[in-house]
């Protein structure tokens, strides 16, 4: 797993499970006839049972993967722009803090930002908005907007990079963590962009 060896940690996976089920399974002949009524069956199933999720649980966190998807993103993003930590995570510590709880587990990014917005939304305010906004990121894949304190994203559907992808996300968390309330939007973007010229390359530089 540490050398980034998923078929590997796949089949041992696989090796432990059919382990644990042999034992399980031995276990459960060798316990029925003492535990007898059936009260006590459904208490151990119950038991056993959370203590098999919460291994797999453990053992998933324990794998640090090396691709990002946008949760993994936005934990960097939030320890690196928001924080304002002087190194970016690690994937092990991006696999501890990475939650995959189903149905609990949400992306708190969704509650301000929103990907690829229609122009309407992007700029409400029509031409006198956008004009301002594509002169100050006309050399970037991508354009940045702050509506009624929610974060508007859009990339250029030609020649976008991985690297204009997390440019993007990091002047995205910049813009929601630490100048959200600076002023006027254009303001607020323009002084999150200053940030993003001046650290993207070091971002970069360290994942």
């Amino acid at each position: 797993a540490i050398r980034g060896n998923l078929a590997d940690v796949t089949a041992k996976s696989g090796s432990q499970s059919m382990a644990a089920g042999l034992i399980g399974t031995s276990l459960g002949i060798g316990l029925s006839p003492i535990l007898g009524d059936l009260q006590y069956y459904a208490l151990g199933f119950v038991c056993l049972s959370a203590i098999h999720q919460g291994c797999n649980y453990l053992g998933l966190k324990a794998v640090p993967l090396f691709n990002l998807n946008r949760r993994r993103l936005n934990i960097i993003m939030d320890a690196y722009a928001v924080e304002n930590k002087d190194e970016i995570l690690s994937p092990s510590q991006v696999a501890e803090k990475e939650d995959f709880m189903p149905f609990v587990s949400k992306d708190g990014s969704k509650k301000w930002l929103s990907i690829g917005t229609p122009l309407p939304e992007f700029c409400p305010g029509g031409p006198a908005e956008l004009d301002p906004l594509l002169d100050l990121l006309q050399n970037e894949n991508y354009l940045i907007n702050l509506v009624d304190k929610r974060v508007h994203l859009v990339f250029h559907q030609e020649n976008t990079s991985g690297q204009d992808l997390i440019q993007g996300m990091f002047h995205a968390h910049l813009l929601h963590g630490r100048f959200g309330n600076v002023g006027p939007p254009m303001d607020a973007v323009s002084q999150s962009y200053q940030v993003v010229q001046q650290q993207t390359s070091s971002l970069l530089e360290g994942m």
